[in-house]
C-alpha cells in the first residue's frame, strides 16, 4: 500500500507511460459530462471521464484538479491530495484547486499547510467565502478560536447567505463561553437550512448550556425527527432527560443510540452513568466497561468505572480506576486525588484519605468537591476549628449548588454584631440536619437579633415547640424584610463551635399536648415495655445503601419481651409484608402525617433504636434514650470510635466493623437488650445532661401570621 508522500510519485510515473496524443479525445466535451456526473453524485462516473481526460491530457489542470476533489470527497484524501498537487504544479494560480487541497491537508491533520493554501487562495481571490470558512476550520482546530471567529465572521459578512460559515461560527462561539452569540448563530443556520439535523442538535446543546434542558429537549427531537438513525443527538437527548430527572427516558435514549451505533462511546459511558445515579452499579459497570473497551485511554470512562467499582466496595480495583483515570489525563489528576481520597476514607485510611484529598487541592487543581471532602473528614475527626471553615465549600459542591439561596442581603457568620439587626435563619438539607442545628435559634436570638426561621412545612409544627422568641416561616412563602441571613448548618461556623462547646442541652423540642394525646389513646394502656424501630431513610439519600438495613435484618430483635412500634411512614419493597406476618411489630405509617405525629409516638414509647436517619435527630432532640445503628463509615457528626454523641447525651452508638455486616451489630444490640431490667428502664436514660455554655432565656416561637 503507498504511503501519503509516495502518490505524487505514483502519479508522476502515471504522466511517463502516457498514452500518445494520437488518442487524445474531446477533452471538453468529456470534462462537461464528467462534471455533470459528479453534481448528481455518480463518483463513479465521473472519475471515470476524468481519468479518461487525464489519459490522454495527463497535466489537464481542471481534470486534476476535479478528480483530487473527488477523491477527498470520497475519503481517499492522500491520493486526492496528490491530484491537486499536479493540477496546481501545471496550473498554479488556482484559487479553487488551493482551497481543495487545503480541505485535503485538513482531513489529513497538516492544519498549518491547510492554511497556508487558504492564505494563497485568498491572495487570488480575496472574497472566496469558502477560503474563509475553511480556513476557520483550520484554525478552530489548532484551537485558535477567535482567529476562526473573524474568518467566520468574514465568511458571512461576504455571503450572507453561507449556511456552513454561519453554522461553524456557531461553533466556535460555543466554544468561546459566548452561549447567547451562539444561539443567534444557530438560528440564523437553521433560518437557511431547517432540514440540516446537525443544526438541531447543536442548538439543543447550546440551550443545555444556558440551563434551557425543556428547550435543548425540542432540539434533540426535532434533530432525531429529521435523521432517525442519528445516534448523537439520541446520546444528548438522553442528557437532557437525565437532567430533567427523567432517568428512565435518558436510559431508552442511550440503549436507542446503542442500537444505532454500538460503538457510540458516549452512549455506553453515560447510560453508565445514568444507570449508576439510579444504583444499578453492576449495570452501570458493565456499560463504563464496554466503553473502555471501546476507547481504552479515556480517563472518564475509567474514573466513572472506580465510582462503580466504590460503590460495589471493590475498593483496590477502584483506587486503581482512579490511578489510571489521572495518569491518562492531567485535568483528570485532582478528581482522582479527591476519589481516591474518598475510597481510602470508606475502608477506614484517614490519614491516607486526608493526604489523597490535599494532593487534590494543589494549585490550579482546587474543587469545591475536594474541599468539602476535606471538610467531612476534618469534622469526622473531630477537627471543628477547620471542618466547620471548610464546610461552607459546600455550597460550589456539584450536587448541592441547585440549593445556593442566592440572597441580596449578606450572609452572617459570626463576625457582625446581631443586636437590632433581623436575621433569616433556613434550613438547607434533609430533616435530619435542620433538627439536629436548630438548636442554634435561642443563641442567635441571645445575641439581639429578631429571629425567622425557614423550615420545610413537614418539621414546622415540632420547630414551633422550641422555647425561643423567633418567628416561623415554612418553605414556599414570602419572606419578610431580613438585615443578615444564615444557612442553619453554617451556625456551629458562626459560633466557632469545638467539641466542647457543642449546644447540647436536651431536650430542645418537645410533643404538641394535643398530638401526645392522640397518641397515648391510640397505643391504648401500657403492658409491657415499648421499643421503636426505624430501619430505612430517605431512599434519595446519597448514602443511603449504607446507613439503611432491610427490615429482614432487626428481627432478631422481636426476641425481646417487648412491644416494638415501626417509627416511620415509608416502607421499601418486602416490608409490608413482613410486617403483616409481625404482630409485635405495629406499623403507624397512615397515622404519621407530619414530625410532630412522630415525636408524639415518639414521646410515649420507651426507647428507639434506629439507622442514621431524621427520625434518629427527632429523638435526641427529645431527649429520648436512643440507640443508632451507624455504618462502617458513618456521616461527620457521629465521629470515630465512640459509643456515646456529645450533641445527643441520650444516644448510644453501635458501629459496623470492618466487614460492614449489619448482623453484628443487630447480635450486639440484642445483646444489650437483654442486659437491662424488664421493667423501669432507668438504664436506658440519658448518661448526662449536658448544659449550653451560652446561657439563653426562655423565649416562644410563633408562626408567622401570613396576614401581617
Amino acid at each position: 500500500m503507498l504511503r501519503t508522500g509516495d502518490h505524487a510519485v505514483a502519479y508522476a510515473v502515471m504522466i511517463a507511460n502516457h498514452e500518445s496524443m494520437a488518442q487524445r479525445r474531446d477533452a471538453p466535451a468529456t470534462l462537461a459530462a464528467a462534471m455533470s456526473a459528479h453534481q448528481r453524485g455518480q463518483l463513479h462516473e465521473a472519475e471515470a471521464a476524468y481519468r479518461d481526460i487525464l489519459r490522454s491530457e495527463p497535466r489537464h489542470a481542471d481534470a486534476l484538479s476535479l478528480l483530487g476533489m473527488l477523491l477527498c470527497q470520497r475519503g481517499e484524501h492522500g491520493e486526492g491530495v496528490a491530484m491537486l498537487d499536479a493540477s496546481l504544479a501545471s496550473e498554479p494560480l488556482q484559487p479553487a484547486a488551493l482551497v481543495n487541497h487545503g480541505n485535503g491537508l485538513q482531513a489529513l491533520g497538516r492544519h498549518e499547510e491547510a492554511i497556508a493554501d487558504y492564505d494563497r487562495a485568498l491572495a487570488l481571490d480575496p472574497r472566496s467565502a469558502e477560503a474563509h470558512n475553511n480556513r476557520g476550520n483550520a484554525l478552530q482546530r489548532l484551537q485558535r478560536f477567535e482567529e476562526a471567529l473573524a474568518a467566520y465572521e468574514r465568511a458571512v459578512a461576504i455571503r450572507p447567505g453561507y449556511f456552513s460559515a454561519h453554522n461553524n461560527r456557531c461553533t466556535v462561539l460555543q466554544m468561546l463561553g459566548r452561549h447567547d452569540e451562539a444561539l443567534a448563530a444557530i438560528d440564523t443556520a437553521i433560518r437557511l437550512n431547517a432540514a440540516f439535523a446537525d443544526a438541531h442538535n447543536r442548538r439543543g446543546t447550546i440551550l443545555q448550556d444556558l440551563g434551557r434542558e425543556e428547550e435543548a429537549l425540542a432540539g434533540f427531537e426535532e434533530a432525531i425527527r429529521l435523521s432517525p438513525e442519528y445516534a448523537e443527538a439520541h446520546v444528548n437527548r438522553g442528557n437532557a432527560l437525565r437532567a430533567l430527572q427523567r432517568p428512565d427516558d435518558a436510559t431508552a435514549c442511550y440503549t436507542q443510540a446503542i442500537a444505532i451505533d454500538p460503538a457510540c462511546f458516549k452512549a455506553h459511558n453515560n447510560l453508565g452513568v445514568v444507570l449508576q445515579e439510579q444504583r444499578r452499579y453492576e449495570e452501570a459497570l458493565a456499560s463504563f466497561e464496554r466503553a473502555i473497551a471501546l476507547m481504552p485511554n479515556h480517563p472518564d470512562a475509567h474514573f466513572n468505572r472506580g465510582n462503580a467499582l466504590r460503590e460495589l466496595r471493590r475498593y483496590e480495583e477502584a483506587l486503581a480506576c482512579f490511578e489510571r483515570a489521572g495518569d491518562l489525563d492531567a485535568r483528570a489528576d485532582a478528581p482522582a486525588h479527591y476519589e481516591r481520597g474518598v475510597v481510602r476514607g470508606e475502608i477506614g485510611c484517614r490519614d491516607e484519605a486526608l493526604a489523597s484529598v490535599r494532593d487534590a487541592l494543589e494549585p490550579g487543581t482546587a474543587r469545591a468537591e475536594a474541599n468539602w471532602n476535606l471538610a467531612l473528614l476534618k469534622l469526622l475527626l473531630g477537627n471543628y476549628e477547620e471542618g466547620w471553615r471548610l464546610h461552607e465549600w459546600r455550597w460550589q459542591a456539584t450536587h448541592l449548588r441547585a440549593r445556593t439561596r442566592n440572597f441580596e442581603q449578606p450572609l452572617w457568620l459570626g463576625d457582625t454584631p446581631l443586636q437590632g439587626r433581623t436575621v433569616l435563619l433556613h434550613a438547607e438539607q434533609g430533616f435530619g440536619d435542620t433538627l439536629q442545628f436548630v438548636r442554634y435559634v435561642p443563641w442567635v436570638v441571645a445575641l439581639g437579633a429578631s429571629v425567622y426561621v425557614e423550615v420545610p412545612q413537614a418539621l414546622a409544627d415540632i420547630v414551633l415547640s422550641m422555647d425561643a422568641e423567633a418567628t416561623l416561616l415554612t418553605h414556599g412563602e414570602p419572606l419578610p424584610d431580613f438585615d443578615l441571613h444564615c444557612p442553619l448548618m453554617s451556625l456551629p461556623l458562626a459560633f466557632r463551635t469545638t467539641l466542647a462547646t457543642i449546644p447540647a442541652r436536651t431536650p430542645y423540642l418537645s410533643t404538641p399536648d394535643d398530638r401526645r394525646a392522640a397518641w397515648r389513646e391510640r397505643l391504648g394502656e401500657r403492658r409491657r415495655l415499648r421499643i421503636g424501630l426505624a430501619w430505612s431513610g430517605n431512599p434519595r439519600h446519597r448514602n443511603d445503601r449504607n446507613r439503611s438495613i432491610a427490615l429482614q435484618e432487626l428481627l432478631p430483635l422481636l426476641a425481646i419481651d417487648a412491644d416494638f412500634h415501626a417509627v416511620q411512614n415509608e416502607l421499601r419493597d418486602g416490608d409490608k409484608s413482613i410486617l403483616e406476618a409481625e404482630a409485635r411489630l405495629q406499623w403507624h405509617g397512615a397515622h404519621l402525617s407530619d414530625f410532630a405525629d412522630t415525636a408524639a409516638l415518639l414521646t410515649e414509647l420507651d426507647m428507639l433504636i434506629t439507622v442514621d436517619t431524621a427520625v434518629a435527630h427527632l429523638a435526641g432532640a427529645l431527649g429520648k434514650p436512643l440507640w443508632i445503628l451507624l455504618p462502617h463509615t458513618p456521616d461527620f457528626r457521629w465521629l470515630l470510635q465512640r459509643d456515646d454523641s456529645p450533641w445527643y447525651p441520650s444516644a448510644r452508638l453501635f458501629r459496623q466493623g470492618a466487614d460492614r455486616h449489619w448482623r453484628p451489630v443487630v447480635q450486639r444490640v440484642l445483646a444489650t437488650l437483654r442486659t437491662l431490667p424488664a421493667t423501669g428502664w432507668e438504664r436506658l436514660q440519658p448518661r448526662s445532661t449536658s448544659t449550653s455554655r451560652t446561657s439563653v432565656k426562655t423565649m416562644t416561637l410563633t408562626p408567622l401570621d401570613s396576614s401581617e
